[in-house]
């Protein structure tokens, strides 16, 4: 994931490009959902995060997060991908915050 854009997901060289690295995404209940499309919403919603609320205190305080429990979500019956992803991304980034935070 390339986090180095601004609100609009344009390039910003004024910051400090960073690298997040998922090895694995254990999920449970998920099995209706395109798992490709469902990896790229993730991506593309934490890319958003990063760009518009910036570096979670977790990563700014240990940089490097062997695992992550980032809780769990509820989601409507039939939920698309892009509702999933959506919602995965935001617990993985609330997770992170969480774990600056000494939780």
């Amino acid at each position: 994931m390339n986090a180095n854009l601004d609100a609009n997901g344009n390039e910003n060289f004024n910051s400090n490009p960073i690298a997040l690295q998922i090895d694995s995404l254990v999920l449970q209940g998920f099995e209706g959902i395109n798992s490709v499309q469902l990896g790229r919403m993730v991506e593309q919603e934490l890319t958003r995060l990063f760009a518009e609320q910036g570096i979670p205190s977790g990563l700014k305080t240990q940089g490097h997060v062997m695992q992550l429990d980032g809780g769990s979500i509820v989601l409507p019956v039939n939920a698309s991908a892009e509702v999933a992803g959506v919602q995965i991304a935001q617990a993985v980034y609330r997770g992170l915050e969480h774990r600056g935070l000494g939780r």
